[in-house]
């Protein structure tokens, strides 16, 4: 969406830069009334409104009314007392509460983090039994150009086009339009770039080179929001290497052969595992980069070649055209908090719907109200059977509120030990969804145990992120940059949550989420013939040590994980040996062996069984699953049948899913969600 008066947007732009260089805080809630009442057009207000009773450590004693407009009232609340320099939703949503009661539900809360170098700008929604929040950001020392956009098309909307302020408002925080324009920009860069790339005969070899290449400046461009990566000092990272190399261009300089791979192959990852931009050449051309690790970064085939030319337009219309465009944000949205901005779930969008056009093979991305249902759905029944003494009110409460007033202290140690040990998989995980959404339900139930209790979490998000993708996270899909895609998400995910300056190598997800037809392997059940064989392998422990390896040590680990695969291979009746097949026995063995697992959620592709291709494969996986699954049966049956843990529950399964195929499986995941208000 186009900013709609460019005179709007440039006093908007003005007033959220006085707001964060505000030198006390006086000047600062003065700024703030002038963006509203100057700028914005609303009604002088003012007053302290108590918070002392809403009990959250990280809230001041009091609220400042800020202005009002047909109902709607804008209160500041500055966190400078936080013992956490982020605006959580969880400090959000008391004080919206608090202030509702003396208010009303229609509310725009302004805050400031404990640094004061954020600005949130935060509509909650209290209709429902847990709020929900949209939030705008301005950071201090970023462009902030989707906030401004919002909020001078937000006045347009009210001050010129009749639109009442509530309606102005929930326009201004869809996050839809900018999703949709980041879409049609990606889209366009993409194809300009892929049309100027040079050195590629093979179509596809073309497509994969120019997706990993906007993966990786993707990545590079969230993370820089941490201020890990620096140039002379400046942590727009990007933009400051490319105002460098343009000021010290010649006739045969290329940005992508002069910097770029030095950031990726050796800045970012090298074989080293060490910081090699100590080094002043290093140093001089790529400024201070942290060492990551990850397999993002690891210079492959097509990377080592010397003949691939991109061009310096491309790249700079990347910078400029795509990402100073829009507002990244590293905060990861749920449905309960989003942001009006570029977020990392925002790579899988584009993946799934744009890039690799895979909605041919059936594959479709499952919007996050669905992905979080199914995940709460899958969690109550898993803490039905994992625990006892639960009712079916008080496992709903929990999981779908995160209330755990109504479970018994006894339980409680149960329910943390559960949630700490469940493993969750999802068969066809395309970008990660569903690992994303699965990590997120752990969280905020574990939260919502411990604060509910009193105690303090013994491990930090970062920490309790780690734990949960080494020890509950699985996932297989056939296509590898769609693994690509979803382990960058996950190390996105975990690089959010490091609040240090100096991050610690990111784990190496090879063998957590695999490459390969997931369906054509044999049944992994004949767990006791193949458990003594597992546990002789050693492959669980030898996969905990590789995850966190680096450096000799992680390929030294890695031939180890190889080697105990190979073992298995040897020694398992049946066992699947072309690479491009995931054997559960082989692949995942450390969780086969120890009875599977306990959660299998996914959205796997939806293709007609007539349309299966090719013949030979459609006749190989009809064929395993001849007990449950008809010729007629749509390829997802497959895969459900392949969950299911025998043949008795494979026919049950299948057989549900064919009847609710009739009346669209799709509309009754819909309707479900919609009941309580995730549409």
């Amino acid at each position: 969406m186009p900013i709609v008066n460019t005179t709007d947007a440039g006093e908007v732009r003005d007033e959220l830069a006085k707001i964060l260089r505000a030198g006390d805080a006086k000047e600062r809630v003065g700024n703030i009334r002038s963006l509203f009442v100057e700028t914005l057009d609303w009604q002088y207000a003012d007053g302290l409104i108590p918070l002392h009773s809403a009990r959250n450590d990280n809230l001041p004693s009091d609220a400042r009314l800020i202005a009002s407009r047909d109902g709607t009232s804008a209160v500041y609340v500055a966190l400078t007392n936080a013992d956490t320099d982020r605006v959580t939703a969880a400090a959000v949503n008391v004080a919206a509460r608090s202030l509702s009661e003396i208010l009303s539900d229609d509310l725009l809360l302004l805050l400031t983090n404990r640094s004061v170098d954020q600005f949130h700008i935060i509509r909650p929604d209290l209709t429902h039994g847990r709020p929900r929040l949209q939030r705008m950001v301005a950071r201090r020392g970023e462009h902030h150009r989707t906030v401004v956009q919002q909020l001078a098309n937000m006045w347009d909307d009210y001050g010129r086009n009749g639109k009442t302020v509530h309606e102005a408002i929930v326009n201004a925080f869809s996050v839809e339009p900018v999703t949709a324009d980041f879409f049609r920009e990606y889209r366009r860069n993409f194809a300009e770039a892929k049309e100027g790339i040079k050195g590629f005969t093979d179509e596809r070899e073309l497509h994969l080179f120019t997706q990993t290449l906007f993966n990786r400046l993707m990545f590079v461009y969230f993370i820089s929001r941490k201020g890990w990566l620096r140039f002379n000092g400046n942590t727009d990272y990007l933009n400051a290497l490319w105002r460098d190399y343009e000021s010290r261009r010649v006739s045969d300089s290329n940005f992508y052969w002069d910097r770029l791979r030095l950031l990726f192959f050796a800045g970012l990852n090298n074989d080293k595992s060490e910081d090699l931009t100590e080094y002043p050449d290093a140093r001089r051309l790529i400024g201070s980069v942290p060492f990551l690790n990850g397999g993002l970064f690891e210079m492959g085939d097509t990377d080592a070649r010397s003949d691939i030319y991109v061009p310096d337009d491309a790249i700079k219309s990347i910078l400029t055209d795509l990402f100073d465009r829009f507002n990244f944000t590293v905060m990861e949205s749920t449905p309960y908090d989003t942001e009006v901005a570029v977020d990392p779930e925002m790579m899988g969008k584009v993946f799934e719907e744009l890039v690799n056009e895979r909605h041919e093979s059936g594959a479709y991305y499952t919007p996050r109200p669905v992905v979080s249902f199914m995940c709460r759905e899958a969690l109550k029944g898993f803490l039905a059977n994992a625990v006892t003494g639960l009712t079916g009110k008080a496992i709903a409460e929990f999981v779908d509120d995160k209330k755990a007033t109504t479970l018994h202290r006894s339980v409680k140690p149960a329910i943390a030990q559960a949630l700490d040990t469940v493993t969750t998989v999802d068969l066809a995980c395309g970008s990660g969804a569903y690992l994303l959404g699965m990590m997120q339900e752990i969280i905020a139930l574990r939260d919502a145990l411990f604060n509910e209790s009193g105690e303090a979490d013994p491990r930090d998000e970062y920490q309790r992120k780690l734990h949960i993708i080494g020890r509950n996270l699985y996932g297989a899909d056939i296509d590898e940059f769609a693994v690509n895609i979803a382990m960058l998400r996950l190390w996105l995910s975990l690089a959010i949550d490091y609040d240090g300056d100096d991050p610690p190598p990111l784990p190496n997800l090879d063998f957590k989420v695999a490459v390969g037809d997931t369906l054509l392997a044999p049944s992994p059940e004949r767990l006791d013939q193949d458990r003594m064989f597992i546990e002789q392998s050693g492959i669980g422990e030898l996969k905990d040590q590789f995850m966190r390896a680096h450096g000799a040590g992680k390929e030294r680990l890695r031939e180890q994980v190889e080697h105990a695969k190979e073992y298995l291979r040897r020694n398992i009746p049946e066992s699947a040996h072309e690479g491009t097949i995931v054997d559960w026995r082989v692949d995942f063995a450390e969780v086969i062996g120890k009875g599977g697992f306990d959660i299998v959620v996914a959205n796997p592709p939806y293709v007609r069984q007539e349309n299966i291709q090719p013949a030979t494969y459609k006749n190989a996986i009809v064929g395993l699953y001849s007990d449950a699954v008809t010729k007629r049966s749509d390829l997802y049956c497959h895969f459900y049948a392949r969950a299911a843990t025998d043949a008795g529950q494979r026919h049950a399964c299948v057989r549900l899913l064919q009847q609710l195929a009739g009346c669209g499986l799709r509309r009754e995941i819909a309707r479900a969600s919609a009941e309580r208000g995730e549409r």
